[in-house]
């Protein structure tokens, strides 16, 4: 039988298992660590008498998650009035704590996918910088990479 077993096709998450399957055989599983800003938010939670700075600070150490937020904050769902805030504080207090840790939790995975997808093309692009230009642009092409 082949890759279209019984009619279905097995497509990519077969090809993932495969992969999944390899590594672990070879003894090279490399689990992501998750990003320290969500730990650190939800031991915040956790304590009944937090404060809003108390959660402000693990969420200003990443600029891109504190910006984030500010604009979710700024956006016409959350501030009706339209005054513009460019305090963390007031807004994640505006978006409130269960809000808050659903982004802080899909800013990390999202951080995790982009290592993730940063580590699979680095192998191959590490080859690249040996080639001729018309090498390169094949090896991309391959990638499904942009080419120069």
């Amino acid at each position: 039988m082949g890759p279209k077993d019984h009619g279905v096709e097995q497509g990519a998450p077969v090809e993932f298992l495969r992969r999944m399957l390899a590594t672990i055989e070879a003894g090279t599983v490399e689990l992501p660590a998750f990003p320290q800003v969500v730990i650190q938010v939800q031991e915040v939670l956790k304590n009944p008498n937090y404060s809003i700075q108390m959660i402000v600070r693990p969420i200003s150490a990443d600029p891109t998650l504190a910006n984030r937020l500010l604009n979710m904050a700024n956006s016409t769902a959350f501030n009706a009035t339209g005054r513009v805030i460019i305090d963390l504080g007031v807004a994640l207090t505006r978006l409130g704590a269960q809000k808050v840790y659903s982004v802080v939790l899909a800013h990390a995975i999202q951080d995790v996918r982009r290592l993730e997808l940063l580590r699979s093309i680095s192998r191959p692009l590490a080859s690249i910088t040996l080639m001729s230009p018309i090498q390169v642009t094949l090896r991309l092409r391959r990638l499904s990479l942009p080419g120069p």
